[in-house]
């Protein structure tokens, strides 16, 4: 039997790509071994690649709203540099270049606000539920803050609570309608 240690470092050097092969070297397990834990942990093999990518993103701020929040930053530290300067002694083409590139980089990180395709999209409990995939994607790709995400889901599920809710009433009133029918006919 491999120890639980032995199986965490399998997991942690197969998320950094190492092959079954140096992996049973390193490990001195069989290679064998190491080709049924790589499927018996695949399912932990990949949540522990995606909890160290949300690592690095946390990390460096790499969601995309916090990159805009840097280099919006940035930018208005450029602004203010270039209205207080005096273009005589600073060389204004570096303050102009710095500017262009800054804005060119926060206009790379623009996308457009999320808006459903049609009105009607997010007044049924199916449309609702493929907004909650689109911003799945979105979480996935890191285009969108935690809170911004906890925001959004709360929102789309008290939606989908309250159609639920509607839906339900109207079934309950169809029903005692039959029931006050048939009664009548008895």
């Amino acid at each position: 039997m491999v120890s639980a240690s032995k199986r965490f470092q399998f997991i942690r050097m197969k998320a950094e790509g190492k092959s079954n092969a140096q992996i049973a070297r390193e490990l001195h397990v069989s290679e064998s071994t190491a080709s049924r834990f790589s499927h018996e942990l695949e399912g932990e093999i990949a949540h522990y690649k995606a909890d160290q990518l949300q690592e690095l993103y946390d990390a460096f701020h790499m969601t995309r709203e916090a990159r805009i929040r840097q280099l919006g930053g940035i930018l208005a530290r450029i602004d203010d540099a270039l209205e207080g300067t005096d273009l005589s002694a600073v060389p204004p083409e570096k303050l102009l270049d710095m500017r262009l590139k800054y804005a060119a980089a926060l206009k790379d990180e623009y996308i457009p606000l999320h808006k459903p395709e049609r009105t009607g999209q997010m007044t049924t409990a199916a449309g609702i539920l493929r907004e909650m995939g689109k911003l799945l994607v979105r979480i996935q790709g890191g285009d969108v803050e935690p809170a911004r995400t906890m925001l959004e889901m709360k929102v789309m599920d008290s939606m989908l609570k309250g159609i639920e809710l509607v839906e339900l009433e109207a079934r309950l009133g169809e029903v005692e309608k039959a029931v006050a029918e048939k009664k009548g006919r008895v």
